[in-house]
């Protein structure tokens, strides 16, 4: 396991990439999903729709594992867990860390992107 928002070594090996042209297109695909994913999130917390936020955060999850970001997988998988039982303001609470994780990755792609001289 690691601190950093991905860890790359195993997103690479995971899905067998030959280099960090894959790696960066992949990871861009991931981010435009997430991306949208978080923003029906965030609609489903606000017009209080359990079914929709526990689907989002089910799909979120599932994507996030495969890019092995391991703190949005964790954040996903406490919504989808809390999303039956939970009040409303801590599901929102809890999409509020889904968010702040997924901006985590976000820099990280960024940071590592340019590192490499890509």
């Amino acid at each position: 396991m690691t601190d950093q928002a991905i860890d790359i070594d195993d997103f690479c090996s995971r899905l067998g990439l030959g280099g960090k042209a894959q790696a960066i297109e992949l990871l861009r695909l991931f981010q435009t999903s997430a991306a949208s994913r978080m923003a029906a999130i965030s609609v489903a917390v606000e017009a209080q729709n359990r079914t929709g936020l526990r689907i989002e955060a089910h799909a979120l999850k599932g994507a996030a594992r495969n890019a092995s970001a391991a703190a949005l997988a964790d954040a996903m998988a406490d919504i989808e867990a809390s999303s039956d039982a939970a009040d409303w303001h801590q599901l929102a609470e809890l999409a509020t860390i889904g968010a702040e994780a997924l901006a985590a990755v976000n820099r990280f792609v960024e940071v590592w992107k340019e590192d490499e001289g890509s």
